[in-house]
């Protein structure tokens, strides 16, 4: 009796393991054809991607890949040296330091072309050249992103490539053709700007040098005529200190003669004489030389920024920065004024602040951004970068 039920038991247990194992097989089939068909999907995908495991070593390298890379799939799948296809020497792709987990060496191997990606967590862009690729190089915009098990345990990364070369050439042609524009204008100001300083000027000081001799012969018993002709001194004056700002303004001439650091300081100076806002500054002189162009923009920045300082502000305070970094500059200014809403300035099919729109456009002319930050109340805060060239 006890082994007819152990039998039974036996027998029932091996028809529990036959069907497990049929299941198995069930399952293995679906998921050999899932894998065949993601594969093909791969392979068949415009887009050059390749699969890595977490051990780095490929798993899928797609024809499109191929043919960007000159790298066949059967040459690479097995083997962890994705790297030849884009660097002359071994290093890590975003995919390897993906699967490590060493999300703080990115800006490392990737310093400044890089950012999260708003649509897969975990994911990262970038955009960089690879003279590797085809004849003459390319620009590849190129998306990592970790793979993980049901479970959340990482199993490898993916890594998408997109040829982006000729949009960075038609970039290119337009900062050129925008530079030259920038240049034409700045041009046109110092043009502008000699003849006020000449002829206005020189005329202005004449009309003066006119009326202060008239006044000395008047004799004093014409009081009233003396008193008329020195406010009309006063106001001559004047209107060749305002001319003589207004043709610096236009074209400052210490850039061109001593630098940008000159310029900005004798900018410091005139807002210090002429405001009671207490001003802080922090300008280090850049090392490497500048284009002209890149100068005045710099100038133009800290020019408007003052200005919207004492013109809107009411700050008591405000701040200036200019730093750099081997590959960037960061420029600064800052206020505690009243503040303002930044979609207000810049909303739709209005333009309320042609100060600020200008300066934004002029930095995105050579290949910069404007980032603007304020609230009312709590001040406002410009922040210039651009690439040294």
């Amino acid at each position: 009796m006890v082994n007819k039920t152990i039998r039974e038991d036996l027998e029932k247990r091996i028809k529990e393991i036959e069907k497990e194992s049929t299941e198995c097989k069930r399952s293995g089939d679906a998921l050999g054809k899932n894998e065949e068909k993601l594969e093909n999907i791969l392979h068949c995908s415009p887009i050059p991607t390749f699969v890595i495991d977490n051990k780095h070593r490929v798993t899928y390298w797609n024809r499109a890949l191929e043919e960007y890379s000159g790298i066949k799939a059967k040459d690479i799948v097995g083997t962890d040296q994705q790297w030849k296809a884009f660097y002359n020497e071994e290093r890590p792709c975003m995919v390897d330091l993906l699967v490590d987990g060493k999300i703080d060496d990115i800006a490392q191997w990737y310093p400044g072309k890089y950012m999260t990606s708003d649509l897969i967590e975990g994911a990262y862009e970038a955009i960089d050249y690879f003279p590797r690729l085809s004849h003459g190089g390319k620009w590849l915009y190129f998306t990592a992103a970790p793979l993980k098990d049901s479970k959340g345990r990482s199993i490898g990364a993916v890594e998408t490539l997109q040829d982006i070369t000729e949009t960075k050439k038609a970039e290119e042609k337009i900062k050129l053709l925008s530079r030259q524009i920038i240049d034409i204008q700045e041009r046109e100001r110092e043009s502008l700007s000699r003849e006020i300083h000449d002829n206005i000027g020189q005329l202005l000081s004449a009309l003066k040098m006119g009326l202060s001799r008239t006044n000395r012969k008047i004799p004093d018993e014409l009081s009233t005529i003396k008193d008329q002709l020195s406010e009309l001194l006063y106001l001559t004056d004047k209107t060749i200190k305002e001319i003589r700002e207004l043709s610096h303004t236009l074209h400052p001439p210490l850039i061109k003669d001593l630098g940008l650091m000159s310029a900005l300081e004798e900018l410091y100076h005139e807002f210090k004489s002429c405001s009671e806002i207490k001003i802080k500054w922090n300008i280090e002189r850049i090392q490497k030389p500048l284009l002209s162009i890149t100068n005045i923009t710099i100038y133009r920045f800290f020019q408007e920024g003052l200005n919207n300082i004492l013109k809107h502000s009411r700050a008591t305070e405000a701040y200036l920065s200019l730093t750099s970094s081997e590959s960037t500059i960061s420029a600064i200014v800052e206020d505690n004024g009243v503040g303002f809403l930044v979609d207000d300035v810049f909303p739709p099919f209005q333009r309320k602040s042609l100060g600020l729109i200008s300066m934004r456009e002029r930095l995105a002319h050579i290949g910069g951004e404007l980032k603007i930050i304020s609230k009312p109340g709590k001040g406002t805060r410009l922040i210039a970068r651009l690439e040294k060239e």
